[in-house]
């Protein structure tokens, strides 16, 4: 296992569900769903908030703290290395997508066409979010994160992210594209406005 080194990986094949007992974690049901159009037009018409929250996108104009916490999140190296290939397919526009696993580890991908085609946003389509949904319910697997990157600039949450993360039970995951990104992967919780970046440790 590596923890706390800048990640070294070679492309490799993406290994699907797997078969190890299930355990207590958060499930997809217990949470809303993810960047359906919003009615109240703060982010173009279209956002993760559901359509009866109060409030959109549109920044607020308080500040976002980074906290430090050793919180640690374990993923598969090939849900990594797949996540990174996604980023730099077209690093034009934003990639995105879910994540999924089970016993506290992450261990397979949902990648998703991001709706809104955009270099600064991203957007799950509602059909491809719940047919994911319905295949991690049949497979047993729980949602554990959402991943999408940043073509430009810090692969840090941005105001935006942080108003749109309606899964503080999830690890949200942002990638840089960039081949000189000093860390091309970085995870963090999102809870109430309040972010800690986590430690990403493969296994």
């Amino acid at each position: 296992m590596n923890r706390g080194k800048q990640l070294q990986l070679a492309p490799i094949g993406l290994d699907g569900t797997r078969s190890e007992e299930r355990k207590t974690t958060p499930r997809w049901r217990d949470n809303p769903p993810l960047h359906l159009p919003c009615e109240r037009g703060g982010c173009r018409g279209r956002c993760s908030c559901p359509s009866e929250a109060e409030g959109c996108c549109a920044p607020r104009a308080e500040r976002y703290r980074l906290l430090r916490m050793e919180d640690v999140v374990r993923i598969r190296g090939e849900v990594v290395t797949r996540m990174i290939e996604e980023a730099r397919h077209d690093p034009s526009m934003e990639c995105c997508g879910l994540l999924a696993g089970r016993d506290a580890v992450i261990s397979a991908i949902f990648p998703a066409p991001n709706a809104l085609a955009s270099p600064t946003a991203f957007e799950i389509a509602p059909e491809v979010l719940f047919r994911f949904f319905r295949h991690m319910h049949s497979s047993a697997v729980d949602h554990m994160g959402i991943y999408h990157s940043h073509p430009t600039g810090d692969n840090a949450p941005s105001p935006r992210d942080v108003e749109c993360a309606h899964y503080p039970g999830v690890a949200y995951f942002i990638l840089s594209p960039r081949p000189d990104a000093p860390r091309p992967i970085r995870a963090f919780s999102i809870r109430d406005g309040r972010i800690a970046e986590l430690t990403i440790e493969l296994v």
